[in-house]
């Protein structure tokens, strides 16, 4: 017998590799904005009010579009940049003072429907605010994010015998240890009351300029002496003040009291008011909104003053 061969069956199982999957993260990031205060400045109450209706406005311009709806309009942007416009109705804007919200969130309005990089927001009724200097924040949420200070308002009882004024300065030509940064905006609101002998001398100032990038203010509350020309419009006052870094207005960073102040103002009506800043610490210029080896006065760029 011829043997019969034996034969095995193998049964082999190819197994696949398996297919990795892959995760894909994607980022979104807000538009960056640059910021206008374009409301009040200085507001006078009527007679034997203590308060005053305020209009608050604000204009919003894309970050890829430069950042200005005017040469030098921004006073703050948000952080970071981009070269890709966005359209800033796709966002709304909160008027707050501190943590208190003033109006909003109120929607953004395209100031041209063919162009979506600048838009307004506004308040949509006046909002009441006492007799003082406020600083007025912003606060954007939506397809854009910004948080700031932007701007103040002064309110003021329209009496004889008092220079007031409230606005904004485009900085040039600045000096001192904290110079502003050229472009930037100097705001400022302030009060003075004074007897016809210019003694009793009472009222406030508060102002703030932007250095290296950080907000600084300079806030006071005691007036010590004031020269005035009310037929000529022009004045000249000293005060004592406080100093801190506010850029962040929730968190502000004492930097020491008792700084010197001068203040020199033209009231020029139509023709533009003028101011000019000099911030000392001793015999040191801390800073001084422009500057030829003394304070020079520049014109407004928005607000008023009043010698009266």
């Amino acid at each position: 017998m011829t043997p019969r061969a034996s034969t095995r069956s193998r049964s082999r199982c190819a197994t696949a590799p398996a297919q990795a999957s892959a995760t894909a993260s994607v980022t979104i990031t807000r538009e960056d904005v640059a910021v206008r205060y374009t409301g009040d400045h200085l507001v006078f109450t009527e007679h034997g009010a203590s308060s005053a209706e305020v209009r608050l406005q604000a204009i919003l311009t894309d970050g890829s579009a430069g950042g200005t709806a005017t040469p030098s309009a921004s006073v703050a942007t948000s952080p970071g940049g981009d070269s890709t416009p966005g359209d800033v109705s796709n966002s709304t804007v909160t008027f707050m003072k501190g943590d208190g919200i003033l109006c909003g969130p109120v929607p953004v309005e395209l100031l041209d429907a063919s162009d979506r990089t600048i838009g307004t927001a506004a308040c949509p009724d006046p909002v009441e605010l006492p007799v003082g200097s406020h600083n007025i924040d912003v606060h954007v949420e939506g397809s854009y994010s910004f948080s700031g200070r932007v701007g103040q308002v002064e309110i003021d009882k329209a009496t004889r015998n008092y220079v007031a004024g409230g606005g904004l300065l485009v900085v040039w030509g600045s000096a001192g240890e904290l110079p502003g940064d050229a472009g930037s905006r100097a705001t400022f609101g302030f009060r003075v009351r004074y007897n016809p002998h210019r003694t009793n001398v009472r009222g406030h100032m508060n102002l703030h300029f932007v250095s290296g990038g950080s907000t600084y203010q300079v806030r006071s509350h005691d007036i010590d002496s004031i020269v005035t020309g009310p037929g000529e419009g022009i004045a000249r006052f000293v005060t004592h003040a406080a100093f801190a870094d506010v850029t962040d207005p929730l968190a502000p960073v004492s930097l020491g009291s008792n700084l010197r102040v001068v203040v020199r103002v033209s009231d020029q009506g139509p023709s533009g008011d003028s101011i000019a800043f000099a911030v000392y610490r001793g015999s040191t210029l801390v800073f001084a909104s422009a500057w030829d080896g003394g304070p020079v006065k520049k014109t407004l760029g928005g607000g008023a003053i009043v010698v009266h």
